[in-house]
């Protein structure tokens, strides 16, 4: 399998120990790839792109956030923390922020655990995937996580998910779009006893709309949330943001639920065609630094 690694922000180009090479590479490579496997018939070995690596266990990490104040949408960087031996890892400690967005009759409550914007991935800079400000297509991309969660305590209702946003034009909301939410609904990330110790989690991000849940919105908020579009198009145009969140269906189980997950590492995958998809797109839908948009 032909592997390509592409980082797009310097400080985190400066962490990743593999060979980088510039994304015009990348998208030469992409239409070389799709040429090979169409003379040849097809084939099963399709070339992979390393489009992000966000070593958070690293001295200068790339900023990941979360939201950990109960009553406020309020969104600080995840913090850094040594252990005696010297590993490194960026952690997230509950309460976290209530957020009442998608509550019935929408999936439920979130507490955002740890998420990054899309414009922080392909920030200007010498190596960008994709260009600043365009969308990235995550159809079929693969997401690598180093987790572990020995101290979170969840009740029955409420799980660990990967979670993604995306803005979609919609001619029927007040604002002209639409902000639509999934997560990996049949892949729950172990935590607790199950977590004790560092995990090593490969996730998959098929185009089949069985394999997630919609979020949705609560009745307060359909003029900003719901479900306006696919899986398949979700992840095509992916332009906000995406991490992990735990969802639960009532905002009385947030008091059942305590401790902290800690990260190392995540790292995104993507087929060489992938690159090219927004490759004509408008180079201006996503700008600004981060701040919550909740």
């Amino acid at each position: 399998m032909a592997r390509l690694t592409c980082i797009d922000s310097a400080r985190t180009r400066a962490l990743v120990k593999r060979p980088l090479l510039h994304c015009a590479a990348a998208r030469v490579l992409a239409l070389l790839s799709a040429a090979l496997l169409s003379a040849c018939g097809g084939g099963s070995g399709e070339g992979i792109a390393t489009v992000y690596e966000a070593r958070l266990d690293a001295a200068q990490a790339p900023t990941w956030l979360t939201d950990p104040q109960r009553d406020a949408a309020k969104c600080e960087p995840l913090p850094t923390l040594v252990e005696p031996s010297g590993d490194r890892y960026a952690v997230s400690s509950a309460p976290w922020w209530i957020d009442p967005n998608h509550a019935a009759p929408g999936a439920g409550y979130l507490h955002l655990v740890a998420f990054a914007y899309h414009h922080d991935w392909s920030s200007d800079g010498e190596i960008t995937v994709p260009s600043p400000g365009r969308p990235m297509d995550l159809r079929n991309a693969t997401v690598h996580l180093r987790y572990r969660a020995p101290t979170l305590r969840l009740p029955p209702s409420a799980k660990l998910y990967l979670w993604f946003q995306t803005k979609i034009s919609s001619a029927a909301a007040p604002e002209g779009r639409v902000y639509v939410n999934y997560l990996l609904d049949s892949r729950p990330l172990p935590v607790g006893t199950a977590a004790s110790g560092w995990l090593d989690v490969t996730l998959r991000l098929p185009t089949d709309d069985s394999q997630y849940r919609c979020l949705g919105s609560s009745a307060s908020r359909t003029d900003r949330y719901g479900c306006a579009a696919s899986v398949a198009d979700a992840l095509r145009d992916w332009n906000i943001d995406l991490g992990f969140v735990i969802v639960f269906p009532d905002e009385g189980a947030a008091e059942q639920i305590s401790g902290s997950v800690e990260f190392q590492r995540v790292s995104i995958d993507l087929p060489f065609a992938n690159l090219l998809t927004h490759e004509n797109a408008p180079a201006d839908l996503i700008r600004g630094a981060s701040t919550c948009r909740l």
